[in-house]
Order: C-alpha cells, then sequence, then structure tokens
C-alpha cells in the first residue's frame, strides 16, 4: 500500500518489496540498538560497533531504489498518474529556481 500510495506501485517485484521490507527493519533495528559512542563521544570517530557504517549502508540502498525508481518513472514518460512521487517530478520539472525542488530534494522526499 505504501508504495502504490508514493511511487504508484512502480515496484510490483515481491523480491524488492521482501528486500525492502528487510532494509527497512534491519534501519530501525540499528537506529534501537545502544551506541558507545553516545555514552563516550571521544571514540565517536572510531565507530568501534559499526553503527554507523552499516546504516550508512542502508540508506544507500534505499537512495539507489529511489534513484531507480524515479528513473523509470521518467524513462516511461507516463506522467498521468498523481501519486506523490508524480507531484515531486512535477515540482522538479518547473524551473523555478525558487519554488522548484533540485533531483537529491526529490530523492530525500522520497525517503
Amino acid at each position: 500500500m505504501m508504495i502504490s500510495s508514493l511511487w504508484g506501485g512502480s515496484s510490483e517485484r515481491s523480491s524488492d518489496l521482501i528486500e525492502m521490507r528487510s532494509k527497512l527493519e534491519d534501519f530501525v533495528r540499528l537506529m534501537g540498538t545502544p551506541n558507545v559512542s553516545d555514552i563516550l563521544p571521544v571514540l565517536a570517530p572510531f565507530d568501534l560497533q559499526g553503527l554507523v557504517s552499516k546504516s550508512r549502508s542502508i540508506v544507500f540502498w534505499f537512495y539507489g531504489m529511489f534513484e531507480s525508481v524515479i528513473k523509470n518513472r521518467l524513462k516511461s514518460g507516463d506522467y498521468s498518474s498523481k501519486d506523490f512521487l508524480q507531484i515531486m517530478l512535477d515540482i522538479n520539472r518547473r524551473g523555478d529556481d525558487k519554488t522548484s525542488f533540485t533531483d537529491t530534494q526529490v530523492k530525500a522526499c522520497s525517503w
């Protein structure tokens, strides 16, 4: 339901949905994991538990997925649907520097 409302059901493959759910569960688990660096900030640069690198890899995976969804939408040329992604792309294509979004902002809003 979330994929359908955000991206118009652009990811019909169940394997994509299963992988997305798995990555989201991993990310939520990482956010709830106690971090030694929060108690001893001097250890933060060392990332002793690997929480920063693990969460960063998950975020990059999501950005890659969003990039793929956006490229597929632009390549298909189907601008008839009015889901959240299409609204964001319409604002992106507006061309006005003050009110339009950059590609990076569209990806961030999809997140």
